[in-house]
């Protein structure tokens, strides 16, 4: 039987990575971290974010920053430029940028 695994110190960790990244840190194999996640029921973590309905947001691209837009639906500042130009939708400029590249 291997060493034994004080848990305590790593089940904040189970889910929030791969189990073999785990592992390595722990000083363990895979298959017990992912038993270990299983009996605590935690999900194993998932590096795809999850997809965007964009139907959605469509509607709001141009009429804000990407930046904003991109924190109300919590993705990535490049997620929403790709869709934006995808969509051939101008960048966002506030009135003031506005006028001000008007009258210089």
């Amino acid at each position: 039987m291997g060493k034994r695994i004080d848990w305590s110190r790593w089940d904040q960790l189970l889910g929030t990575k791969i189990d073999y990244e785990i592992a390595k840190q722990i000083g363990c194999e895979a298959p017990t971290v992912a038993k270990r996640r299983l009996k605590l029921k935690i999900k194993p973590f998932n590096s795809t974010p999850p997809k965007i309905n964009w139907k959605k947001y469509d509607h709001r691209l141009g009429s804000m920053p990407d930046q904003e837009l991109a924190k109300k639906i919590k993705c990535s500042v490049t997620s929403v430029s790709r869709r934006r130009r995808k969509l051939n939708i101008t960048i966002y400029m506030a009135e003031n940028e506005i006028l001000n590249n008007v009258y210089s």
